[in-house]
């Protein structure tokens, strides 16, 4: 039911008086705070877009001492902004109905979707956090590491088993042309060929990393990315590139990389059915 109108304005307005240091609400209490030693602001769930996630972080860190954001999400999160989103407004409790232009909805959804998706990667990220943000909105000052981000303070020399890995997916890249994105590249590298061009079904290259699940391959490609070894083309492809560091790292003449190693999930192990096939939660795919 939330607090009473007379509890909320002691909350808040002990809060911007500094007589309370924590304070847990909703995003629109912190639109209303301009507290100049905000140390953190910690998030419970994920924002539908970056433009919410950076107006609401800035409220930290304003007498320009070192602040904290934090962002805890899971992606069940993203199910609940999705069904936001595709709800139309009008449609929602405590809102009156409204005459809109069909097409005018379609399109704000899309829009909706295409920023809640866009904070999902960065939320995602295996980069710089602060270049990833900066790159967004345009700065042309956007520079790796920063130093100062989780992703940055995670950087650390790869090991035998994982440089190698980096490499197969540098080597991939080349072999390929540079004329693919992720998604495809990904596939070629773990052998799932069915929807792929066929110049990328007989490369050398093609099922080199066959046991790893796709996930985990698109998340060393980010972070490869990160590592400044791939760059993306800023046009809709994305295709992927090799950075001439990334060319000195795939020929082996390069061997202290240091990079920011995504967290890789186990893999849920494989089950079989009545029906002799079994599932694979990895590849979302059945298999004979």
């Amino acid at each position: 039911g939330g607090l009473s109108d007379t509890e909320r304005s002691r909350v808040q307005d002990g809060f911007a008086s500094g007589a309370l240091h924590v304070v847990c609400a909703t995003n629109a209490f912190g639109m209303g705070i301009d507290r100049p030693d905000v140390e953190a602001v910690i998030h419970l769930d994920i924002p539908g877009s970056l433009e919410a996630y950076y107006q609401e972080i800035g409220r930290a860190g304003r007498d320009g001492r070192p602040a904290t954001a934090t962002l805890l999400w899971h992606y069940a999160d993203v199910k609940t902004r999705e069904f936001l989103i595709d709800k139309d407004r009008e449609e929602r409790p405590g809102r009156p109905p409204a005459r809109v232009d069909p097409a005018e909805i379609a399109r704000r959804k899309e829009l909706e979707h295409k920023k809640l998706r866009r904070m999902i990667a960065y939320a995602d990220a295996t980069g710089c956090l602060r270049a990833t943000i900066l790159r967004y909105f345009g700065d042309p000052s956007a520079r790796e590491p920063c130093g100062a981000c989780g992703n940055c303070d995670r950087r650390a020399p790869l090991d035998a088993e994982s440089r190698l890995l980096i490499r197969k997916i540098l080597s991939g890249i080349a072999r390929a042309g540079e004329r693919y994105g992720r998604r495809r590249i990904t596939a070629m590298l773990i052998g799932d060929t069915d929807d792929l061009p066929e110049p990328l079904t007989r490369l050398s290259t093609t099922g080199l990393l066959r046991d790893e699940p796709p996930r985990t391959v698109e998340q060393w490609i980010d972070a490869a990315c990160g590592a400044g070894l791939i760059r993306t083309s800023a046009d809709k492809y994305q295709t992927l590139s090799l950075t001439s560091l990334g060319r000195e790292v795939m020929a082996g003449r390069v061997e202290v990389v240091h990079i920011a190693a995504p967290v890789v999930r186990p893999v849920r192990p494989k089950r079989r059915s009545r029906r002799g096939r079994r599932w694979s939660r990895s590849h979302g795919r059945t298999e004979s």
